[in-house]
């Protein structure tokens, strides 16, 4: 049995709310994203987290969101290798149980 894995993750800069830094200006965050795709009997699964770039100790499950949202947020079509047929269903639901929480 196989499986494949996948992570993509970046930055979230929607308002530039904590300015810049260093002498290069760099943007500071709002916030930053992980996508996961698994692959496994050929039956997809995805979960998508966003998390704040503030302190905070919640649990990893209330920044859960599927990756059509996380999509919509970025502007990026992150999983562009699904099949357009059953990408939609693939990417809109969250299998809290798949991820082992």
């Amino acid at each position: 049995m196989r499986i494949l894995g996948y992570i993509i993750c970046g930055p979230i800069i929607t308002s530039n709310t904590y300015g810049n830094i260093g002498s290069n200006k760099v943007v500071v965050p709002d916030a930053f994203f992980k996508a996961f795709l698994t692959i496994k009997n050929n039956v997809y699964n995805t979960i998508a987290f966003i998390m704040p770039n503030t302190s905070g100790h919640k649990r990893i499950q209330e920044y859960a969101v599927s990756v059509n949202d996380l999509e919509d947020i970025i502007g990026i079509d992150i999983f562009t290798n699904i099949d357009d047929r059953f990408e939609e269903m693939v990417e809109s639901d969250i299998y809290f149980k798949h991820w082992g929480l």
